[in-house]
């Protein structure tokens, strides 16, 4: 399952997402930090639609770090 997972964000990464910037630029970050707000606060499901692996990943870290999403941008792999 984890070779899986690994070669889904590779291809991900590849790729640009809804938002139409380049991953991991801080365009990407602040963007889906936007769309995650937007979802939070007014529950409108639809903000969130095309968010991939790589989002929830960079989310996660940079709540375990204790940092904003943006700032994860150091710590979120890019292979």
């Amino acid at each position: 399952m984890s070779n899986l997972l690994r070669r889904l964000r590779k291809l991900e990464a590849r790729l640009t997402d809804k938002s139409g910037f380049p991953p991991h630029s801080k365009e990407w970050f602040r963007y889906w930090n936007d769309q995650l707000d937007i979802f939070l606060t007014r529950g409108d499901a639809s903000a969130i639609n095309g968010m991939t692996l790589e989002v929830v990943d960079a989310i996660i870290a940079a709540d375990e770090e204790g940092s904003d999403v943006e700032d994860s941008n150091q710590t979120t792999s890019q292979t």
